[in-house]
């Protein structure tokens, strides 16, 4: 079996040249992650607090992109966004009541 070289392999993702399109996707992706990862927040429950860690992980990681690669964050909706603060907040509500 011959190995083709790196100059040769065919990309496997196919970028999309459309930089609004781009934005509005990861647009959707921040706003869902967000609201589930504060609605899972309320319940308290280790299953759900796991959830919420992943959804945090998913916006902070989204934020630190946007900022390396020069993406305003009123672009993709997180211009006043606290993750920390509005995802961890209904889990320690939560614990508080239990």
């Amino acid at each position: 079996m011959t190995r083709q070289s790196d100059n040769n392999r065919q990309p496997t993702l196919t970028v999309v040249d459309s930089r609004g399109a781009l934005l509005a996707v990861l647009g959707y992706v921040v706003r869902v992650a967000y609201e589930n990862g504060t609605e899972y927040g309320q319940y308290g429950d280790p299953f759900h607090n796991g959830m919420v860690m992943g959804y945090y992980d998913i916006l902070t990681n989204i934020r630190i992109a946007a900022e390396r690669y020069g993406v305003s964050l009123d672009q993709i909706g997180m211009e006043s966004m606290d993750p920390e603060k509005e995802l961890f907040e209904p889990m320690r509500q939560a614990a508080d009541r239990s």
